[in-house]
């Protein structure tokens, strides 16, 4: 079934011929039947439309009535996803037909992705294959290595389809804590980043934690500190140059971004949450005393739609203000101009 919306003349959704409001709990009023619009069927509506199987979303139709087909296996999990359907899959497609195909271990776990690749006219298709490695002990669904397509690695599939690596370095490794956080991961190139949690669960920091650097890789920043207000929410993000650097006045700084700091906390966040303005040092620590030195800072207004303005309440932006005083405004449909006030859309 389908649940039409309209043009959106009003802000009220719509679900009938004779357009009364929308109410689930009325007999009748969840399927819109005939009348509602179809994909490429007119230019008055952006229309999305969903194809399921028993229960399953099965294709997923854009508004140029183009298509994506998603098939699944018996246990009811997704094996291949065909987006932009024309036929069947070609060596000579590049622009229809993309297709990604998912295989599992016996286990159920992902054990294999592949990207179809076609390569040209007498070509074939190349398999573009990622694959997962399981080998942690506190966690068997966790992976702990992706060998990604272009990796020169050696592996080996066994008959449950589980892979092993038996050479090479060309890899992701990743470490986790009992909680499944990710502690280290280790790139193709060997670098290592170490993750330093706070008591509350939060990303403190992000360090480089070779102890030999790694040739060919920027020393400029080894390590990024974080630290949030009391709502959790980002106060002060610092650049280090010391990759032990866990805290905002830890190691030399290289740049730091505040978003609020207790000594000018309402300048801060607004009532919604949203950040009402950031100080940004591109060199050292940002100074946030309007009578010493501040920082140049961008500000960011906000609009919500209250009372009596004929449109739901939202939070949306209102203008950017630069450290030069350049502002730029963000433009929105006037009153009862169809769905694009309604849906936020910029004018």
């Amino acid at each position: 079934s389908s649940v039409y919306y309209g043009t959106n003349g009003g802000t009220v959704v719509l679900d009938s011929k004779t357009g009364d409001d929308f109410d689930p709990g009325q007999a009748n009023q969840q399927d819109y039947g005939d009348g509602a619009p179809t994909p490429a069927g007119s230019g008055d509506c952006v229309v999305t439309k969903f194809v399921y199987d028993d229960g399953r979303l099965q294709k997923v139709y854009n508004n140029r009535n183009k298509y994506t087909q998603l098939t699944y296996d018996d246990l009811g999990r997704k094996t291949k996803v065909v987006e932009n359907v024309v036929g069947t899959l070609d060596e000579a497609d590049t622009d229809v037909n993309r297709t990604t195909e998912y295989v599992y271990d016996t286990k159920g776990r992902p054990s294999k992705i592949m990207a179809k690749r076609p390569k040209g006219d007498g070509l074939g298709i190349e398999d573009q294959n990622t694959r997962y490695v399981y080998g942690s002990t506190d966690n068997g669904s966790w992976p702990t290595a992706v060998v990604y397509p272009d990796s020169g690695n050696g592996m080996t599939e066994d008959a449950n389809k589980v892979w092993t690596i038996d050479s090479g370095t060309d890899h992701v490794t990743i470490v986790y804590d009992r909680l499944g956080r990710r502690t280290k991961v280790t790139d193709q190139r060997t670098v290592e980043h170490t993750y330093v949690y706070d008591a509350a669960g939060r990303l403190k920091a992000d360090q480089v934690s070779n102890s030999t650097w790694v040739t060919g890789v920027n020393a400029n920043v080894k390590s990024i500190s974080y630290t949030y207000d009391d709502m959790s929410r980002p106060a002060k993000v610092t650049s280090h140059s010391d990759k032990d650097a866990d805290e905002p006045g830890d190691g030399n700084i290289v740049n730091q971004v505040v978003y609020y700091d207790s000594t000018q906390g309402t300048k801060g966040y607004g009532g919604w949450g949203n950040p009402k303005r950031s100080w940004q040092a591109h060199g050292g620590a940002a100074d946030v005393d309007p009578a010493g030195g501040e920082t140049p800072y961008v500000e960011y207004a906000y609009e919500d739609g209250g009372p009596g303005t004929g449109a739901a309440k939202y939070v949306r932006p209102d203008s950017v203000k630069y450290p030069s005083g350049r502002q730029v405004y963000y433009n929105y449909p006037s009153s009862g101009v169809g769905a694009g006030r309604a849906l936020l859309r910029l004018d």
